[in-house]
């Protein structure tokens, strides 16, 4: 009997119904059923018309269109206009920044005190954090020692307050080297100073040295 009950629980209720309105029909024909299940005269058109009502809603129903749960799930007022795009966000300004185009001499030249050419460069500076500013372009001094360019201990020898506009913009340099006793090594710095009434004011960036450019000097 259990394995009856299980049969009937696993099975459609479209199944059930069309098998149950099959029964019905069996009952109205035959007017009974193996002998057990028996409908009188006056009843056979009453089975005949219950086995076709469960016939046909069994077939209607193993027909019907399956409607998927997610499929009913409402759509958000507006989403099936157009998705909703996020921007992607925007880089900042970049910082403010000098690069170096060329220079002369040629570093690694051999500079001389009292008689050496000036310093000429050409350079691409980059302005963000004022509309005006000065571009303080310098000379470093550094001791003859094996680190070059690239020594802690550095002394300012020369160099020049370059007006300056925000943007990038070309620029060409020229910086005197005053000369310095005994032997060492030289290299280009730069920094950004606010513009205070056409006067250098507070520091905007200090850009550092360039030790790319290096020069040993001696008498």
């Amino acid at each position: 009997m259990n394995d009856v009950f299980g049969a009937i629980k696993d099975t459609p209720l479209p199944t059930i119904l069309v098998l149950a309105g099959i029964v019905f029909w069996l009952l109205a024909i035959a007017g009974s059923l193996a002998g057990k299940i028996t409908v009188q005269p006056g009843q056979q058109k009453t089975a005949s018309l219950v086995g076709t009502a469960l016939i046909v809603l069994g077939l209607a129903l193993y027909f019907a269109p399956v409607h998927d749960a997610q499929s009913e799930t409402p759509i958000p007022k507006g989403a099936d206009a157009k998705p909703q795009l996020t921007a992607a966000p925007q880089p900042g300004p970049a910082a403010d920044s000098m690069k170096i185009q060329s220079i002369g001499p040629r570093p690694g030249t051999l500079l001389h005190s009292g008689h050496s050419p000036d310093i000429q460069l050409e350079l691409i500076y980059v302005l963000n954090s004022a509309d005006r500013a000065f571009l303080a372009v310098y000379l470093a001094e550094m001791n003859g020692t094996s680190d070059r360019c690239n020594a802690e201990e550095q002394r300012t020898n020369g160099g020049t307050d370059l007006p300056v506009i925000r943007g990038e913009h070309f620029a060409q340099v020229k910086i005197q080297w005053p000369g310095s006793p005994g032997t060492g090594f030289l290299t280009v710095g730069a920094n950004f100073w606010k513009d205070v009434d056409g006067h250098l004011g507070d520091q905007i960036a200090a850009l550092g040295h360039f030790p790319e450019v290096c020069y040993p000097f001696g008498p």
